[in-house]
């Protein structure tokens, strides 16, 4: 839904999570997706594995929380397969004789394609490794689920059919936070909206280092970067969750959610893609960088999906 004057509408939301539960959490998901209808969304990023919730622990080896995940994947999809809106959804999903962490793109009751998580933090707190499969250099592959063939892999790129300036990358949490990351290379490739799924938790001085990771990371791409974490309800164990939401445009933030909330939270911002796309035009060191990029072995696969011309309400 392409915005006059080359805007588009973003929208964070950050549900209630049981943990363990995603008949409860898919509910939940549409819940939140009906919700924002009359925003007419273009875009809407929820958190890192949200429908099983991200503190499963080694739940997530078990074979029926992974049915029971794709499963509310698959009823969230009928649930919005009239919707034009783009939904980011986080579950785990097994491919490959292992785990991912992955953020599904669905739209219209389609499937567009999943992005698995690329940097899996196994420090401090962190323990993704025991569970998850890293996505480095899963490229090109497909996989079976819903009932669909779906894109896998780390190099796609969702384009709006016959809308340049607005094309959509995926990376999961940590991957932010890595020297090198993916987002970098999707701008490169065209990506002006990058999205962030993420359940980051809460420590003293955290909040203002991951408001300037997004702030940086839009401005160093020339994107806008769309960032929505957990809430409270993942801290069941000695993490502390406070769904933080953040939108950047070109280094400069759009919206920020007060953290801490004891309920489902939403952040509604306008990108102009269109200023975006100008910019990087008249950028010389952004165009170096991406044709440098685009001579290089591992090119990206480019998803297309149908957006259509459409007046909003102008967010508040």
């Amino acid at each position: 839904m392409h915005k006059a004057f080359g805007y588009v509408r973003v929208v964070t939301a950050t549900p209630p999570v049981r943990i363990g539960e995603p008949d409860a959490n898919v509910q939940a998901l549409l819940e939140l997706a009906a919700g924002v209808r009359g925003q007419r969304p273009d875009l809407v990023v929820f958190p890192e594995l949200c429908l099983t919730g991200y503190t499963c622990g080694d739940l997530f080896f078990q074979d029926a929380l992974l049915r029971e995940a794709e499963e509310a994947l698959a009823a969230f999809a009928r649930g919005t397969r009239d919707e034009a809106t783009l939904f980011l959804v986080g579950l785990p999903v097994r491919a490959q004789s292992a785990i991912y962490n992955c953020a599904c793109l669905v739209q219209g009751g389609r499937l567009l394609g999943l992005v698995p998580k690329t940097h899996l933090p196994n420090h401090g707190e962190y323990y993704e490794r025991r569970w998850f499969a890293s996505g480095a250099g899963v490229a090109g592959g497909r996989v079976r689920l819903c009932g669909q063939e779906v894109a896998f892999g780390t190099d796609l790129l969702f384009e709006a059919s016959g809308i340049a300036e607005f094309a959509v990358g995926v990376e999961v949490c940590e991957d932010l936070w890595a020297p090198a990351a993916p987002s970098g290379r999707l701008a490169l490739a065209g990506a002006t909206v990058l999205a962030n799924l993420s359940a980051s938790d809460e420590l003293v001085g955290k909040a203002e280092y991951r408001r300037q990771l997004v702030a940086q990371q839009s401005g160093r791409c020339l994107a806008a970067y769309v960032y929505c974490s957990a809430g409270t309800d993942e801290s069941t164990t000695d993490m502390v969750c406070g769904g933080h939401q953040l939108v950047a445009e070109n280094g400069v933030i759009l919206h920020e959610s007060e953290r801490f909330a004891r309920a489902a939270t939403v952040g509604v911002a306008d990108i102009d893609v269109s200023f975006l796309a100008h910019e990087r035009a008249r950028n010389s060191s952004f165009r170096e960088a991406a044709a440098e990029a685009a001579r290089a072995p591992s090119a990206v696969r480019r998803v297309a999906f149908e957006a259509t011309t459409t007046e909003a309400t102008p967010s508040s």
